[in-house]
């Protein structure tokens, strides 16, 4: 007998990890957003930066 319910929870985390997986490749792809994370990451180190 298989036990679904693992099976379940590794086909959920499977599909949120690659739902979050294209979320990041897409808006690393969008030149706009690569300098929107830029931002965001030279602010997390500095503590302020451009928004």
């Amino acid at each position: 007998m298989i036990d679904f319910s693992r099976v379940g929870n590794n086909v959920l985390t499977i599909g949120v990890l690659a739902a979050i997986g294209y979320m990041l490749y897409a808006k690393f792809k969008d030149p706009e957003m690569k300098e929107k994370i830029k931002g965001f990451f030279s602010r997390d180190k500095m503590g302020r930066g451009k928004v």
